[in-house]
């Protein structure tokens, strides 16, 4: 399935063109308008496209934030990735400007996964979606490797949803991170799964987490 795409946001892009980032770039405000330059977004509920990447799956990933303690030849044969806590993802998004030399130098990124959880409110589980895919297509638009890993939760009602933005046909990656605590945590993560697969039909898929 292809999602068309919404009209680019009229809004100015600070740091374009410029190589060297700092923390100098204007406050971007809680809902994060700028990063939204340049960016395709789905006819349906106006969720960020993100673009397949027709990389390898990398042989080594390691949580971005432990990354900047190698030395540089080895970070370009390392992709970082983002299953950690929250706490650890909010840095990059609250400064989203601010990392993109730092991920330049690794040979990519998997993108961001916020928390999608059962206890969550219904628009908490679409928000953290919605943050996922937006820095994911933002770091793209940067000239940066970022895998798509997309994340569901027992709410199978709304798995298009979930799906709706990621790419198809390509490499992916996902967390298992936890499933396997409870049966039924185990059979509906399952469920999503193969609906994930039906909808997105990956190519390969980089697991993290338990089988």
């Amino acid at each position: 399935m292809i999602y068309p795409i919404e009209k680019v946001l009229p809004l100015p892009f600070p740091g374009e063109g410029n190589d060297t980032i700092t923390e100098k770039v204007p406050d971007l405000g809680p809902l994060h308008l700028h990063i939204c330059e340049g960016i395709g977004f789905t006819s349906e509920h106006q969720m960020p496209i993100v673009k397949p990447e027709l990389v390898e799956p990398p042989l080594d990933i390691k949580a971005y934030y432990r990354l900047k303690n190698y030395p540089d030849i080895d970070k370009k044969k390392m992709f970082g990735h983002f299953f950690t806590s929250d706490k650890n993802i909010e840095k990059v998004w609250k400064k989203p400007f601010l990392h993109i030399n730092m991920f330049r130098g690794f040979g990519g990124i998997i993108s961001t996964d916020f928390s999608i959880l059962d206890n969550m409110l219904e628009i908490q589980r679409f928000w953290n979606d919605f943050r996922n895919k937006l820095l994911t297509a933002f770091y793209q638009k940067y000239g940066i490797h970022v895998i798509a890993a997309p994340s569901w939760c027992s709410d199978l009602d709304n798995i298009g949803r979930y799906m709706e933005g990621w790419p198809h046909n390509c490499l992916i990656a996902i967390n298992s991170t936890g499933v396997c605590h409870d049966k039924r945590s185990k059979h509906t993560w399952l469920d999503g799964y193969n609906a994930m697969l039906s909808i997105l039909n990956p190519t390969h898929i980089l697991r993290y987490g338990g089988m």
